[in-house]
């Protein structure tokens, strides 16, 4: 369908820019335990902002930064600037991370535990978050101002060479999923966003570089291989337990390109395989709720004491047997010192506030996670919200850590001791959800 069938009241006009974030050097770099300071750039880190308005003036902002995370208050501040300065209604903006360890720590890693508080809190470089935010709302104003009307087109395809899945079973037949929107513009150029759940962690805790880690590489191949296309932002969906663990050959910047140039070149391969889905009367409309979720109990010392134990003398064993996969054992132990740090803050707190959110603009809904959702969960997410087609933004908004299915607390593995939830709240989560969807149904059929 061509831009000229929609009445005079559906116009859509996007505009989409990007930002270097890159810091100096010496910053101490996110996603493992133990100092990591930067001494150098591989690739630039960005902060990547897609736009979009309705002749109505309703508005659509996608904020991606590559960075681990993004904490609550952080995201909380950017949004109320840009309510403030562009009149952009905070509930139709996401901001989130594409979840790179190669990047800035921008909250220290050690808990802050205030009376009075469900949220979790660590304390921040101040200074970094203020040029993070000043790069970010710079970027919207240029994506603003560049804004020109098009088309949105919607894709998805299997992946046939795979290059992630379930990092904790090693022979998964789970097929791999990327879904993509494509703004045409009528000035001929093009905004591509694609969406996949992983774990961007082809580089791991020895590299000192800052760098986006594969999407990197993918945004530099697509820009090189699509005619006219300016633009491309990564979202991560339901990545909690997706990675490149059993697909790498190495973690160096070799691989890097070629695991992105094996993923770019997939989406190349499908792009005019497309469809229209913002049909003549479609709306924008959006939700967000604050949901209070339960923590899960602390663990007694003694029992931490011996998971501990247990975990490094099986990676010890493991290092003298010479796997071909030292990862999980790693992970594993990882997890437990994660659980020893976090013991405080769950000792103090049974109960922690974050915040979900919904925009479905046609056929197309962007749900938003904050934090790492199981792919098993993001599917039943997708199956609830079928026939839509289904954006999971996850590291959305705010940080809350692991978001786990029930089964996944059974198995001792690095996820199940970092969470900090308790058993069953994934699945509130999704309920939450379906609920959100079905307010925005009945608003438009009241409408």
């Amino acid at each position: 369908m061509q831009l000229g069938s929609f009445s005079t009241q559906k116009v859509i006009s996007s505009g989409f820019a990007n930002e270097i974030i890159t810091p100096n050097v010496g910053l101490q770099l996110a996603g493992f335990l133990g100092e990591r300071k930067a001494i150098g750039t591989h690739d630039d880190l960005k902060v990547r902002v897609f736009y979009m308005s309705l002749s109505n003036k309703k508005h659509l902002l996608l904020i991606v930064f590559d960075l681990l995370e993004v904490p609550r208050e952080f995201s909380s501040k950017i949004k109320a600037t840009l309510t403030k300065k562009f009149g952009i209604e905070e509930d139709k903006i996401i901001i989130s991370a594409t979840h790179t360890h190669s990047g800035p720590e921008i909250r220290e890693f050690s808990f802050k535990v205030d009376k009075g508080s469900d949220e979790l809190q660590f304390e921040n470089g101040e200074k970094l978050i203020e040029f993070l935010k000043e790069k970010s709302i710079y970027a919207v104003s240029k994506a603003i101002k560049k804004s020109t009307p098009g088309q949105l087109e919607f894709g998805s395809f299997l992946m046939k060479n795979k290059i992630c899945g379930n990092r904790r079973e090693q022979e998964d037949p789970q097929k791999v999923e990327v879904k993509f929107l494509l703004f045409k513009g009528h000035d001929g150029k093009k905004a591509l966003i694609y969406n996949l759940g992983c774990h961007p962690t082809v580089l791991h805790e020895s590299n000192v570089l800052y760098s986006a880690d594969f999407p990197g590489a993918v945004e530099k191949h697509l820009l090189d291989s699509i005619k006219n296309l300016e633009f491309v932002m990564f979202i991560n969906g339901a990545a909690g337990d997706m990675s490149t663990r059993f697909y790498r050959k190495a973690s160096d910047f070799d691989e890097v390109k070629r695991i992105g140039t094996i993923l770019a070149n997939e989406i190349v391969n499908n792009i005019n395989n497309t469809e229209q889905v913002l049909n003549e009367n479609f709306t924008l409309e959006s939700a967000i709720r604050s949901i209070r979720l339960n923590l899960k109990e602390p663990m007694p010392p003694e029992i931490i004491a011996g998971l501990e134990q247990k975990a490094s003398t099986d990676l010890e064993k493991a290092r003298a047997n010479n796997p071909v996969d030292l990862r999980k054992y790693e992970a594993r132990l990882e997890g437990i010192k994660f659980l020893k740090l976090s013991s405080d803050f769950l000792n103090k707190n049974r109960t922690i506030n974050s915040v979900l959110q919904l925009i479905k603009i046609g056929n197309v809904a962007f749900v938003s996670i904050p934090g790492e959702l199981f792919s098993s969960l993001g599917h039943k997410i997708e199956l609830e919200l079928s026939p839509l087609k289904v954006i999971l933004v996850g590291y959305a908004n705010d940080y809350i850590g692991y978001i786990l299915d029930e089964e996944s607390y059974k198995k001792n593995e690095y996820e199940s001791f970092t969470t900090f939830l308790a058993k069953g709240e994934g699945e509130r989560i999704i309920n939450e959800i379906v609920s959100m969807k079905d307010m925005l149904t009945f608003k438009e059929k009241n409408q």
